[in-house]
């Protein structure tokens, strides 16, 4: 409860997309973005996405025309993946950082991206826990994108979506969405439409409006685009791509 009020004492609470005289960000506004596609040139297509701190890299690799070397269903024996309709493989992986090892605690670090204060929170990654997280948004990233992209029309295809989590300071995972939608525009791949998505994390606040009494009311509070620290403390997190 004390975290959940101090991280909204962070926040205005007017209901209009700008910041307050106080800087403060409102529930409903974003962190600053970026976006740019073309940046990796060995790539069919690929784009980068900055969102607040949160930096996502993502590429696109094919069309592979063979499933030799390619994982198999079943999760060992049988054969390989069936290229009759298409096939998009989404992938997510954080990006290892040099000289630390993966149970050490990183820290994000302010850039000259939003060029003011950053908190001095750090996060302790745990291998198996990173691992699972890598899982659980790659299945994610694939259920957002398989509406978007006519599979039908590509026949005994394969594309490899590779998203690299840079710097995770939240919703990192509508920010894969994004950034894999744009690098799929950028390979020139057949979309039904561009696919966006934002996260919104909500808070059940127990508030004593009244000092000189002990009675409290539960207020709830959703606040969009949500930074790693806000989601560590939120009761629910929801991730919406359309």
């Amino acid at each position: 409860q004390e975290q959940q009020v101090h991280i909204l004492a962070n926040r205005s609470s007017g209901d209009n997309d700008n910041n307050d005289k106080n800087n403060k960000r409102s529930h409903h506004s974003l962190r600053r973005l970026r976006m740019e596609t073309g940046i990796l040139s060995n790539a069919t297509g690929s784009s980068l996405v900055e969102l607040g701190h949160t930096k996502i890299l993502c590429s696109i690799e094919g069309p592979y025309t063979s499933d030799v070397g390619l994982p198999q269903q079943g999760g060992g024996g049988g054969g390989g993946i069936s290229l009759d309709e298409g096939v998009l493989q989404c992938h997510v992986s954080y990006a290892p950082y040099i000289g630390m090892k993966m149970s050490t605690t990183v820290s994000t670090s302010v850039t000259t991206l939003d060029g003011g204060h950053n908190s001095n929170m750090q996060r302790l990654i745990n291998p198996s826990s990173t691992m699972s997280m890598e899982v659980e948004m790659a299945s994610a990233l694939s259920d957002a994108l398989a509406s978007a992209v006519p599979l039908q029309s590509l026949p005994k295809c394969l594309y490899m979506v590779q998203v690299t989590v840079l710097q995770d300071d939240g919703s990192a995972l509508s920010a894969a969405i994004v950034a894999s939608s744009l690098a799929l525009c950028d390979a020139g791949i057949e979309m039904v439409d561009l696919v966006s998505a934002s996260t919104v994390a909500c808070m059940n606040v127990e508030m004593n409006d009244n000092p000189s009494t002990t009675t409290t009311k539960t207020t709830t509070t959703m606040i969009a685009d949500p930074t790693q620290e806000e989601m560590l403390v939120a009761d629910a997190v929801l991730t919406l791509a359309v």
